[in-house]
């Protein structure tokens, strides 16, 4: 698990041979919530109303320009809080932990990889090459294997962004053509950060660039 593995990362990852995760992943939130969002009261402020009558207890009651109704209300509750209760019977049967104990670390509380580790949630944490390698190690290919990656096909424009950043990484001190519309001082800004990153060896999780100044 990478960055962030929230509730659904979560859910997908729990039960594979070994869960991996970043020292620093944001991960846990093991809960479920429900939003159906009405807008009566606005449409109220601007002097727009509707009403109406059905012939059966739930017409109408879904409806988003009508206020919530109680007994919907009631059905979405239950119906959030059965799929609460199977998502810590699956982790509780995929960790080797009682319900009770699940539900103890559960209840939307948020880890850090290192965390979460520690309370049994995952089983080891690395860098993506290490899950790479223990992947390898499970399917007993030990070093006799390749990685390939499977991602959308990349616009023309995404290619050569990509080309840019891949030569700046590589070699830092370049030239470069650049269009018009991308200022000197981007670019140059780009490559210091890149220049950073690069001499920090990994030691980031996130690295992000913030086009503040453009």
């Amino acid at each position: 698990m990478g960055n962030v593995a929230a509730s659904g990362g979560y859910w997908m990852s729990m039960a594979a041979d070994e869960v991996w995760a970043s020292p620093a992943t944001i991960t846990g939130s093991i809960g479920v919530f429900g939003m159906l969002p009405t807008f009566g009261g606005t449409l109220d402020k601007i002097g727009v109303h509707t009403d109406g009558f059905g012939t059966t207890a739930m017409a109408g009651k879904l409806r988003l320009d009508m206020p919530l109704d109680p007994g919907v209300a009631r059905i979405f509750q239950s119906s959030t809080e059965n799929i609460y209760r199977q998502f810590i019977s699956l982790v509780s049967k995929a960790r080797g932990k009682s319900f009770e104990e699940i539900d103890e670390l559960a209840q939307g509380r948020v880890w850090s990889g290192e965390q979460a580790a520690e309370r049994g949630l995952v089983d080891k944490t690395g860098s993506f090459q290490d899950a790479i390698k223990a992947s390898a190690r499970i399917a007993g290919l030990g070093d006799s294997y390749q990685i390939e990656w499977i991602e959308p096909e990349q616009s023309a424009l995404d290619r050569l962004v990509m080309d840019f950043m891949s030569s700046a990484v590589s070699k830092l001190h370049i030239s470069v053509s650049r269009p018009a519309s991308l200022p000197v001082s981007w670019l140059q800004s780009m490559l210091d950060d890149l220049q950073f990153i690069s001499a920090q060896q990994g030691k980031f999780t996130v690295a992000a660039h913030c086009l503040c100044g453009w």
